[in-house]
């Protein structure tokens, strides 16, 4: 819903024969030929990301590289749908495949979520170390705060506080 509202907005903005224009003048197959190879390799990386993190919170789930790739571009074509089908299309396909309960499954997708937003984090922290942020205040407000973030998570495992420590992965 956001990709259709962000292209009605677009449509609206652009007058429409100055968005043919443009359109006309890009080279399909090879715009066509980037999007299935950056696909490909994003696939190919985020199975083996995925692969490595269910290893350690599913210890003991035999899951092998290739049903993490068929199993994330599955998710992919559900996230095309809504990304949280996508995310629940893993829970799902660990459920059926390994008998991996709900809960279980759950928390290993939400695992990788998590891992996802340190990481973005920490990118983002490091960007506004070199300098980086946005000029707009409220973007800028944003973007200091999910930085901060990255910090906070640091904090979280340095401590390892008492009421965090009850929940098992």
């Amino acid at each position: 819903l956001v990709a259709l509202a962000c292209l009605v907005w677009l449509l609206r903005t652009i007058p429409t024969g100055e968005f043919v224009a443009a359109f006309r003048r890009v080279p399909l197959g090879a715009f066509l030929l980037v999007v299935v190879a950056y696909v490909g390799v994003n696939l190919v990386s985020d199975s083996l990301a995925t692969w490595v993190t269910f290893a350690r919170a599913l210890p003991g789930v035999p899951l092998t590289y290739r049903e993490i790739v068929l199993m994330r571009g599955a998710s992919y074509l559900l996230g095309v749908l809504n990304w949280g089908a996508g995310q629940a299309g893993i829970a799902y396909f660990l459920y059926q495949r390994h008998h991996v309960q709900g809960a279980r499954a759950a928390g290993a997708v939400l695992f990788t979520m998590g891992i996802n937003a340190v990481l973005l984090a920490g990118c983002v922290a490091l960007a506004l170390g070199m300098g980086a942020a946005p000029d707009e205040p409220a973007l800028r407000l944003v973007v200091f705060g999910l930085g901060a973030g990255f910090f906070a998570h640091l904090l979280l495992v340095a401590t390892k506080p008492a009421f965090l420590r009850r929940f098992a992965l």
